[in-house]
């Protein structure tokens, strides 16, 4: 997909030189899911209070049961 992209700014382009360092990222992460799951802080939904218009209007009442 990168390698169409570049070809296409190269046909595109009279300065696709200038631009092509767009497309030159490495898109590979340096941690893995696993890491960033280990990295966030549990939250209880149960304790967060939801703003008035979600708890007024009807569409929402299945975020209103709650598990005991």
């Amino acid at each position: 997909v990168i390698s169409s992209m570049r070809i296409m700014m190269t046909e595109d382009s009279n300065n696709a030189v200038s631009s092509s360092f767009l497309l030159d990222d490495d898109s590979s992460i340096p941690f893995s899911v696993d890491d960033i799951s280990k990295s966030m802080t549990e939250i209880e939904v149960t304790d967060v209070d939801m703003p008035p218009l979600i708890r007024e209007n009807s569409g929402f009442t299945f975020l209103h049961q709650r598990k005991d």
